[in-house]
């Protein structure tokens, strides 16, 4: 049981686990901007027509 072990054991979990939070956070951001660019655009094509109409 080295204490250098110890301290280089919660500096890699750290590294590690901001990696995997960058990762899982940035695919995630990804998927919510497609999702939400769709829904936007269909909004849009839904928006701009009766805007138009009615202007």
């Amino acid at each position: 049981m080295l204490p250098r072990s110890d301290d280089v054991r919660p500096m890699t979990d750290e590294s590690s686990a901001r990696v995997h939070r960058n990762r899982r956070r940035l695919p995630r951001k990804q998927r919510r901007h497609e999702s939400s660019s769709k829904a936007n655009r269909q909004l849009v094509k839904r928006n701009s027509p009766s805007s138009s109409g009615g202007t």
